[in-house]
């Protein structure tokens, strides 16, 4: 399900599926949950309300049945096969890549942690992986560990390498 860009402190998106009556939350701080049930107007509502946190934590936080999405299974699972079919093409220029298998999916959803301001500098300039909203550890992708003690990771060759920047186009999750 497609979400939209939510002007709030505490909420960063939020997208509705009419069908399902499935309301998806992504908050600012991390965690991506869906709400059950939940009636269309009451998504319409928070999307207008002159603050769609107090909206949602009055309207539909304590109201509505929840649950915590994995990410990781999100992001797959949200790929359309033209995007499927844009990422094998994206890795085959890379290296010789026919499908898309469980490394390349880490790669995306590396790019996705990325676009969602979920990668950050430390304080020795590398970029590292915000774990606590990773359903990933950092040693689950196949990255160059620099300092074992602090578990820094060289994330900013993979960038590079893996054009991190294209995939994300490829996806329009910049266009959040």
């Amino acid at each position: 399900m497609k979400r939209e860009k939510v002007k709030s402190s505490n909420i960063a998106s939020a997208g509705y599926d009419a069908g399902k009556k499935h309301l998806d939350i992504e908050f600012v701080k991390g965690g991506l949950y869906r709400y059950f049930d939940v009636p269309e107007d009451k998504f319409r509502n928070m999307m207008k309300a002159e603050s769609a946190g107090k909206f949602f934590a009055a309207e539909i936080k304590n109201v509505y049945s929840s649950e915590k999405i994995n990410t990781l299974d999100y992001v797959i699972d949200s790929l359309s096969d033209d995007q499927k079919k844009k990422m094998i093409e994206h890795f085959n220029s890379v290296y010789k890549c026919s499908v898309l298998s469980d490394h390349e999916y880490r790669i995306v959803y590396l790019a996705w942690l990325w676009s969602n301001g979920f990668v950050y500098k430390d304080e020795n300039g590398l970029s590292m992986i915000d774990e606590k909203n990773s359903d990933l550890p950092l040693n689950a992708f196949e990255i160059t560990i620099e300092d074992e003690n602090k578990g820094g990771v060289n994330l900013d060759l993979m960038h590079t390498f893996y054009s991190i920047e294209k995939i994300a186009r490829l996806t329009n999750w910049n266009d959040k």
